[in-house]
């Protein structure tokens, strides 16, 4: 099996989920086990280059600063702090109050379709949505799961080889914040 054509898409514990607040997932082969783990290690490996980098330029560069090597470091340590949020709320989930699961799911459904352009799979418990990545373009992962009125979020960004994307945590974040406070806007018209 090739590394790039294996999917993103993942089996989640629901009732573990719920109890932890995080994705508790299922692995199905070593493949997406090895996914995970090359998330952490990248995440890791960004965030310490980063550190290096930033400690040696400034050892360096103290005395006659280059402009080109301290943006350079700069955009580094950008990356690296981007990296570290990432590390530290993968697979949390965001909570928020919503009606009955039917409305809830019906809203949520909107969203998603409106924000990625396409409907999510439904389920009892749970809503999924994917986005497989392209060559220019990375991939999308929403998982809504319900816990009667409560509603429980994830989004993950992948690379074309469908690792997590260190660098996208906080984008993804402010995405789930987005679609909140516009279900929380339709939620008052229903």
């Amino acid at each position: 099996m090739q590394l790039s054509a294996r999917k993103m898409k993942i089996n989640i514990n629901v009732d573990n989920s719920i109890a932890s607040s995080k994705l508790n997932y299922k692995f199905r082969s070593r493949y997406e086990l090895l996914d995970h783990i090359l998330f952490i290690v990248f995440s890791l490996l960004l965030i310490c280059v980063a550190v290096v980098i930033t400690n040696s330029v400034s050892k360096i560069y103290y005395k006659s600063p280059s402009w080109g090597v301290i943006l350079f470091t700069f955009f580094l340590l950008v990356a690296g702090i981007l990296s570290l949020y990432t590390l530290l709320t993968f697979d949390k989930l965001i909570q928020f109050k919503g009606s009955s699961q039917e409305e809830n799911s019906k809203i949520l459904s909107d969203l998603i379709e409106q924000h990625f352009g396409s409907r999510p799979a439904p389920s009892i418990k749970h809503l999924k949505y994917y986005r497989q990545p392209g060559f220019w373009k990375t991939g999308k992962r929403v998982v809504v799961i319900f816990n009667g009125e409560n509603i429980l979020m994830n989004i993950a960004t992948f690379n074309s080889n469908n690792i997590r994307s260190p660098l996208h945590g906080i984008f993804d974040h402010i995405k789930i914040y987005t679609i909140k406070k516009e279900f929380k806007r339709l939620l008052i018209k229903y």
